[in-house]
C-alpha cells in the first residue's frame, strides 16, 4: 500500500472533510454531538493524516466503499506507478534504463550510426569511390549518448531533465 507524505493541510482540504461529515450526519452516521466534536478537530487540524483520521470510519463522497484521497495534495496513483508509466513510454520509445533511485530514473539512448547503417555507408563509399566517406564520417560524429533524469513528485508531477550529450 502507497504511503503518501504528510502534508500540511489547507483550506481545500478541510472544506472536503467537512462535506464528508455533514453527508454522513445527513445519511444518519453520525449525530449532532458527534458532528460538532468533529468539526471542532477538522478546524484543529495541522496535517493532511489528522484529516484522514477524522473520515475514516466514513465513506468518502460519491463513494460507497472507503476512499479518501485529497485532491488539492495527491495523485491518486502511487509516485512509483507514474514513474513506471513513464519509463515504459521512453522504453517504447528506444530509450533504456540505466539507473533507478525511488522516484527517479535515469534513462540513456544512443543517437548513433547502427550496424545495418555502417554497411549501407561503406557500400555507398565503395560505389562512390570514397566521395560518400565524408558523409559517413560527419554522421558517425554526429551521434552520441543522450542522458535523461526523470523525476515524480509527491504531488504526482514527472518531470524531465535532459543533459548534454555525450560522445
Amino acid at each position: 500500500m502507497w504511503d503518501p507524505p504528510d502534508l500540511r493541510a489547507g483550506d481545500v482540504d478541510r472544506e472536503h472533510v467537512s462535506a464528508v461529515l455533514s453527508a454522513g450526519f445527513a445519511a444518519g452516521r453520525l449525530s449532532k454531538e458527534e458532528l460538532d466534536a468533529r468539526l471542532t478537530h477538522v478546524h484543529q487540524a495541522t496535517y493532511c493524516s489528522e484529516l484522514r483520521e477524522i473520515v475514516k470510519d466514513l465513506p468518502a463522497l460519491g463513494h460507497r466503499e472507503q476512499v479518501w484521497y485529497f485532491p488539492s495534495a495527491l495523485p491518486a496513483i502511487p509516485p512509483h506507478e507514474i514513474l513506471d508509466r513513464a519509463i515504459s513510454n521512453r522504453v517504447y520509445l528506444g530509450w533504456r534504463l540505466k539507473h533507478r533511485y525511488g522516484s527517479q530514473a535515469v534513462m540513456v539512448k544512443h543517437d548513433g550510426i547502427s550496424p545495418a547503417e555502417h554497411v549501407a555507408h561503406a557500400l555507398m563509399t565503395i560505389l562512390t569511390t570514397s566521395l560518400w566517406a565524408i558523409v559517413w564520417v560527419v554522421r558517425a560524429r554526429k551521434g552520441g549518448w543522450t542522458r535523461e533524469v526523470i523525476s515524480v513528485d509527491a504531488y504526482g508531477k514527472i518531470h524531465y531533465h535532459r543533459t548534454p550529450k555525450r560522445p
